[in-house]
């Protein structure tokens, strides 16, 4: 029986392929994805219910990915070659994972030791541990604020301050009220109305009198998300040598600007990690999972930094050489891209704000979560094997360890005892160094909630995977799914 399984399961594989190379006509699509959705959990699961494993349920979870990515085949929302592009690439991944696991299944069916496996995975566990540990510490001194002397107003450059609305009736007076109470002299304010269907162009033109530009926006092509559309009107509108893009739920204090304009110095870009405003904590899971995406990844040692869409800044003459946001059309995030780009040089900065530099965040908690689910599928670059990747590892790294301490009382292994404990405690404090940045409040919090954060995390990446596939993801009221799953054109060339 359990050979017949093995090769139904090579069987899959093989199928499998043959769809992803073929794409047949709908009809056969349909009869091929159905027959090898069946082959695929029917051998999986035969597998764990004949012994169940870590090697087995790791198996059973593989295969409900590899359903999902046949799943994709059908539904066929991309460009045929980006369809084949993609989906190739997720059945290959998928398909290594599942040779390594049956193999693992095979070896620990006639070798299996419960001390011996508990000793090997706390030890793996208690270094996790400690490079994430270290990760959030160092990068926090990293990223901190830094003492700078501001240089004389002749030298300042011009500020832009940009800002997009849409349906902002709530937050965006005192938005624009913070701004216009700065002490930076050399500053011109645009905010862009981007179709909105209450008051808000109104709001906007009642500021006219104190110096701030009404721009009309559009509604965008199907080439272009709407976000970005509107940051590219800004651009194109404003005169400053510097532009600061902010959201509406964002405010600055008198000194702000003139405090950005010294960290950010000669580079070419900066972004913002604000404070939280009391009474804007009602997350306790959502807002620390970004912060977890941004601090626990030795970020500022790869070419990937922390960035983050609240508050960021670029000098305009930066922007013009990358082309503006024209390569950037359907990003979901393209103030990463350009962070990416700018520190090629060693011309990008990421700043967590104290009450020096005043830049302070009211974001709600449903805005929170509507965010989260908007970013978190694009952070893992819209792969299914990805998003697997991502749910093993935090259970093996944030929940495992608790079940490892307990397995050890049980076969009372001393030393394993000690590595999963001191593995709980560094990933406790490393939670609560985070918590400090998304709850100002009540980051002892933070102790305690770091397997709820997994499983918050789990929820809403899995539901971000679903829209972007198979549903849709809303923001301000547009469907953002379909232009960002078609092909993206390439960035523009930088000299």
């Amino acid at each position: 029986m359990i050979l017949l399984v093995y090769i139904l399961l090579i069987l899959s594989l093989i199928l499998e392929f043959t769809l992803v190379l073929l794409l047949p006509a709908k009809m056969y699509r349909l009869f091929m994805g159905s027959l090898l959705a069946v082959l695929i959990m029917f051998s999986s699961s035969v597998l764990f219910i004949d012994k169940p494993s870590i090697a087995s349920t790791l198996l059973l979870f593989v295969s409900l990915f590899r359903v999902i990515n046949i799943g994709r085949v059908l539904e066929g929302r991309m460009h045929v070659n980006e369809l084949k592009s993609r989906i190739w690439r997720t059945s290959t991944a998928l398909a290594i994972c599942t040779g390594l696991l049956l193999f693992a299944y095979t070896v620990t069916a006639r070798h299996s030791s419960l001390e011996r496996l508990l000793s090997s995975v706390s030890i793996l566990q208690l270094l996790v541990a400690l490079l994430l540990f270290v990760s959030v510490f160092v990068t926090r001194q990293v990223y901190r604020y830094k003492n700078v002397t501001l240089a004389q107003d002749l030298k300042l450059p011009t500020v832009s301050v940009c800002i997009p609305a849409r349906n902002e009736t709530q937050d965006l007076p005192e938005c624009i009220e913070a701004v216009l109470a700065s002490k930076y002299h050399k500053l011109e304010i645009l905010v862009l109305d981007d179709c909105s269907h209450d008051k808000t162009p109104d709001i906007i033109k009642k500021y006219a009198h104190a110096g701030v530009r009404f721009i009309k926006g559009q509604e965008p092509g199907d080439n272009w998300l709407a976000k970005n559309a509107a940051y590219d009107k800004l651009a194109d509108e404003s005169k400053g040598d510097v532009l600061l893009f902010i959201g509406v739920d964002v405010r600055l204090q008198p000194h702000t600007i003139g405090e950005l304009v010294g960290q950010m110095g000669e580079r070419k870009m900066i972004s913002v990690l604000p404070q939280r405003a009391a009474g804007s904590e009602g997350s306790f899971f959502i807002q620390p999972l970004r912060y977890w995406w941004e601090l626990g990844l030795f970020r500022f040692l790869s070419n990937r930094p922390p960035v983050l869409s609240t508050c960021w800044m670029a000098r305009k003459d930066f922007l013009s050489k990358v082309g503006g946001f024209e390569g950037f059309r359907k990003s979901i995030k393209p103030e990463a891209k350009l962070a990416r780009m700018a520190s090629k040089d060693s011309s990008y900065s990421f700043l967590i704000a104290n009450d020096t530099v005043g830049v302070i965040s009211v974001k709600g908690a449903k805005v929170q979560y509507d965010t989260a689910l908007r970013v978190r599928y694009p952070n893992v670059r819209r792969q299914p094997e990805l998003v697997l990747a991502v749910l093993v590892a935090e259970f093996l790294f944030f929940l495992l360890p608790v079940f490892v301490l307990a397995g050890s009382f049980v076969t009372g292994q001393s030393q394993v005892t000690f590595e999963a404990g001191l593995a709980i405690g560094l990933i406790m404090l490393a939670n609560a160094e985070v918590y400090k940045l998304a709850q100002t409040r009540y980051w002892l919090v933070g102790l305690i909630t770091a397997p709820l954060l997994v499983i918050a995390d789990s929820i809403v990446l899995l539901k971000s995977m679903w829209g972007y596939e198979f549903g849709k993801i809303e923001w301000k009221e547009r469907n953002i799914c379909l232009p960002l799953l078609a092909v993206e054109e390439k960035l523009p060339k930088i000299d």
